[in-house]
């Protein structure tokens, strides 16, 4: 049984994750009004391995400057947590 809210798409997560090829899958729709969502992705900014050291101060700017013009709730995701919590 594999049980996920954002696995998609789903054959190839059921095939990584050993589903079964004739499995039950439910999806839903989103209760959430898709006006208000705002996904921002920068391709400028790497945060691989290797940069993430030289990438601190951007990142950090960065969400400071979104969630500071807008009040609102945020959600933020880091490739670790040890960069999560450094930023």
């Amino acid at each position: 049984m594999v049980f996920s809210a954002t696995l998609a798409p789903f054959e190839y997560f059921r095939d990584i994750c050993g589903g079964e090829l004739g499995a039950y899958k439910l999806c839903l729709a989103s209760p959430f009004h898709l006006e208000n969502l705002c996904l921002m992705i920068l391709d400028n900014v790497s945060t691989k391995y290797k940069d993430r050291e030289h990438s601190l101060e951007n990142v950090s700017n960065l969400i400071y400057s979104v969630v500071s013009n807008k009040e609102g709730n945020y959600l933020v995701f880091f490739p670790s947590y040890l960069y999560m919590q450094v930023v």
